[in-house]
């Protein structure tokens, strides 16, 4: 179930708009103003404060975020960000595997043109795990042998 909620201020009268799926859990983390990144932070830090339910519905998440938007453009709020844009953010599962995949692929192919160093220890390494490499047994070994200490 969605609901678009209103969180006023009852010393000024600002509005924040919201929508969510679970009103109690959304309302807590509206709260806790340690956590609280959104523009409800700035009415629920007065204390004085109320929430009304606008609307309740069956809408997937991106039909939710369209009716929140309809309020967001038909009632005055204090909200920076437009809902729509929220939810383009979020990507499928298909998406985000095929992201993951372009980024791993990238990644591998920088890691793969880096050159490889030899140590003096026998060991090899590329430069970004350099660090990684000193802190081996088989380097600490050879240090040791050396009688010197890093």
């Amino acid at each position: 179930m969605g609901i678009i909620y209103k969180i006023t201020c009852n010393e000024t009268g600002e509005c924040y708009i919201g929508s969510c799926k679970d009103i109690r859990l959304r309302m807590n983390k509206h709260r806790c103003l340690k956590d609280n990144r959104c523009e409800s932070r700035h009415i629920i830090s007065r204390g004085n404060w109320k929430y009304d339910i606008l609307e309740t519905n069956e809408l997937d998440e991106r039909e939710l975020l369209v009716r929140e938007q309809y309020y967001l453009n038909t009632i005055d709020n204090i909200n920076k960000c437009d809902a729509i844009f929220q939810g383009v953010k979020k990507r499928n599962k298909e998406q985000e595997a095929a992201y993951r995949k372009t980024q791993y692929d990238k990644i591998n192919t920088m890691r793969r043109s880096q050159p490889t160093i030899i140590c003096e220890c026998g060991g090899s390494y590329k430069k970004e795990s350099e660090a990684r490499h000193f802190r081996t047994k088989k380097h600490s070994d050879y240090v040791l042998s050396l009688g010197v200490e890093d």
